[in-house]
């Protein structure tokens, strides 16, 4: 016959255990729904100026729109989805100075 006493010592590790698992998802199940309410923050580059801005305007208007469709049906896993449009105006010094801003900002 088992000793009562390391019985209810095993239960008491198993009951901690489970303590401590369910506390961890807790924490982490916490952590992911902060993260859903931060919108996805998306860099748009495209030529608002200069001689290539003529074909590119119609790609921002689509990007825009499917943002805004996206957005209106619940975003992206519960996550809005927020957009920044930087001018390349056509020169290509300028493309990597604003695709530099902003991966960096």
């Amino acid at each position: 016959m088992p000793n009562s006493k390391s019985l209810s010592r095993k239960r008491l590790q198993i009951a901690a255990g489970c303590s401590i698992a369910v506390c961890c998802a807790l924490w982490y199940f916490s952590g992911l729904l902060i993260l859903a309410r931060k919108p996805i923050l998306v860099g748009v580059l495209h030529s608002q100026t200069g001689p290539i801005a003529v074909s590119e305007s119609a790609m921002i208007d689509a990007e825009r729109l499917a943002f805004e469709e996206i957005n209106a049906a619940g975003g992206l896993l519960g996550r809005k989805i927020r957009w920044v449009i930087a001018d390349g105006a056509s020169d290509w010094p300028t493309f990597a100075r604003e695709a530099d801003r902003l991966i960096n900002n």
